[in-house]
């Protein structure tokens, strides 16, 4: 699977990812060879799955927690009507309500 793929199955986004592989803790990867393709097989996934179960309060798993905390606050914050993309979403209806008129 890819690193993408990976990360969907897993749950975490692409950066959480790169920092794992940065402190040499992400999965073992494979270049199919002829390609530049990365591949992560499923036994290196069996792998590191069993790496994260077996050091709960590892850096590994701490790197996936910060991740995931962090998505969920992105995903909070969006939620938020102080939030600027909501801001700027209720400015342009006020625009475009005054255009209108």
């Amino acid at each position: 699977m890819t690193r993408d793929k990976f990360c969907a199955a897993e749950g975490f986004g692409l950066l959480t990812y790169k920092k794992l592989h940065f402190n040499g803790l992400a999965p073992e990867e494979r270049i199919i060879p002829g390609t530049s393709i990365v591949d992560i097989t499923v036994e290196a996934q069996r792998a590191w799955r069993k790496m994260i179960k077996q050091q709960p309060n590892g850096k590994a798993a701490e790197i996936v927690r910060r991740g995931l905390e962090g998505s969920r606050r992105g995903v909070l914050s969006l939620k938020s009507p102080g939030h600027p993309a909501n801001l700027l979403k209720e400015l342009r209806a006020l625009k475009a309500a005054r255009a209108a008129e």
